[in-house]
């Protein structure tokens, strides 16, 4: 096939798991979801382990720097397994970097208090405030 269908297929299904891996961070960390900011924080998290896999397709000498290793621990190791196996590490490597930069963006982007959120710790801070100040006030009077 084609480099670049092949590349597409690639952005493709990774998208799909950026979608995924941004839903469930914006999740775990404050219990929102965002489909629009899941959907553009999966496109950009896919950019750069697509853009990788590319170039060790494209590069013979970038896929050999990665292959060489593996075939150094594992001699009975085909050539064809060795460099899968190299374009997935470097692959890893990109999504890595990338994951870091998505649970930060997806957590400014979708952890944002709203207005009634705001209202209502209001609130409850102040009903805690006068809670402790009658509270104070029952322990100063004599009994």
């Amino acid at each position: 096939m084609n480099l670049y269908v092949v590349g597409l297929l690639v952005y493709g299904v990774l998208l799909l798991i950026g979608f995924a891996l941004s839903m469930m961070i914006s999740t775990l960390k404050c219990n929102k979801t965002s489909m629009s900011d899941a959907i553009v924080e999966g496109s950009v998290w896919s950019i750069l382990p697509t853009v990788l896999f590319m170039v060790t397709r494209w590069s013979p000498y970038i896929l050999n720097v990665f292959t060489q290793p593996i075939q150094g621990f594992s001699p009975t190791l085909s050539l064809d397994s060795a460099q899968m196996i190299g374009t997935g590490y470097l692959m890893m490597l990109g999504s890595w970097v990338m994951t870091t930069r998505m649970i930060h963006t997806t957590e400014i982007a979708v952890c944002k208090p709203d207005a009634a959120e705001l209202a209502k710790f209001r609130d409850d801070l102040e009903k805690e405030l006068k809670e402790k100040e009658d509270e104070k006030t029952a322990n100063l009077k004599p009994t």
